[in-house]
């Protein structure tokens, strides 16, 4: 399940919470749409693995597939808040924050 692998960052740093929700439920997703192999041990570990992600999936935080909104990332640091208000691709903050150079 190429998709499980997003979870493990190279750098040590942990995934967060949305990014564990929507690969899980990808990996659910592709569990879903297998058909029956016809061989007993391959057929229940995919059964295994679909109970194991649903178990997890039902462990996450309420909201937990939501990524946070750029307000509350850009709320810790003025920089970013800068950088995301002038980026091109990004829609203005309002209010804009204070131009700084942190």
């Amino acid at each position: 399940m190429s998709a499980l692998d997003e979870l493990r960052p190279e750098d040590g740093t942990e995934a967060a919470p949305y990014q564990v929700s929507s690969t899980v439920g990808h990996a659910l997703d592709e569990l879903a749409a297998l058909d029956a192999s016809g061989l007993a041990d391959a057929d229940s570990y995919v059964a295994t693995l679909t109970r194991a992600l649903e178990r997890l999936r039902d462990e996450l935080p309420a909201g937990a597939d939501t990524p946070p909104s750029p307000e509350r990332v850009t709320a810790r640091s003025g920089t970013l808040a800068t950088s995301l208000h002038l980026a091109p691709s990004c829609t203005p903050l309002d209010p804009p924050p204070a131009m700084t150079t942190e």
